[in-house]
């Protein structure tokens, strides 16, 4: 996966835990009864942390995309047992 993959997987992964969420409040069964909890009726706000994740989330994929394509391995058999292990690692797409 490349950094925009990785971008668009960890929003995804956001939204669904985000619908989870609503999915479990929006429950006759939620809060259980007999419990005391507080329920906060109004959105999240992590506007903040989400970014910020998101900018180190690239600067990490930036870093090991420019990191790989500057490696050069010492011999014609680093060459090769990198493109062994390339062409043995299965992508599982859902």
């Amino acid at each position: 996966m490349d950094g925009y993959q990785w971008i668009l997987a960890a929003a995804a992964h956001t939204e669904r835990h985000t619908k989870q969420i609503l999915e479990a409040i929006a429950d006759d069964s939620f809060p259980a009864q007999g419990t005391e909890s507080v329920i906060i009726r109004r959105p999240m706000r992590a506007k903040l942390p989400l970014r910020i994740s998101s900018i180190i989330l690239f600067l990490f994929a930036l870093g090991h995309t420019i990191g790989f394509q500057t490696f050069r391995p010492d011999s014609k058999q680093g060459v090769c047992d990198i493109e062994v292990t390339i062409r043995q690692f299965v992508f599982f797409a859902a």
